[in-house]
């Protein structure tokens, strides 16, 4: 068993290749993948109504910013990585565990998220 299985990962990507790769990457390594959610809205309905170990948001999503996303992963104490062609912003990368640029390998994404998997989720 992987350090990733057992782990659920909330995928917010609105881009479709993208989301489609990252969900196919993640799967592989083992995470059980909730999305991708494509718009904020549905993101924070994930949020609501899922439980959720670590999460990977992209930040401009096309009905708005992810922000609020981004703080209330924080508030519930949900690990989370952003990936964005965005410069990092210092107030929310003080909140992420990892800032990753697009575009940027899968490697560098499993890599952060394996640091950070919580420590009764690892199979090992």
């Amino acid at each position: 068993m992987t350090q990733a299985a057992r782990c659920t990962v909330l995928l917010v990507e609105d881009e479709p290749i993208i989301g489609y790769e990252l969900e196919h990457e993640l799967s592989n390594a083992g995470y059980h993948v909730i999305g991708p959610a494509r718009t904020l809205k549905h993101a924070l309905e994930l949020i609501e109504t899922s439980f959720i170990d670590l999460a990977v948001i992209d930040l401009g999503l096309a009905d708005g910013a992810s922000d609020d996303m981004a703080h209330e992963l924080h508030r519930r104490g949900v690990p989370f990585v952003i990936t964005s062609g965005f410069p990092e912003s210092s107030a929310l990368a003080e909140l992420a565990v990892a800032w990753l640029a697009k575009p940027f390998p899968p490697a560098a994404l499993l890599l952060e998220l394996a640091a950070v998997t919580p420590a009764n989720l690892r199979g090992f």
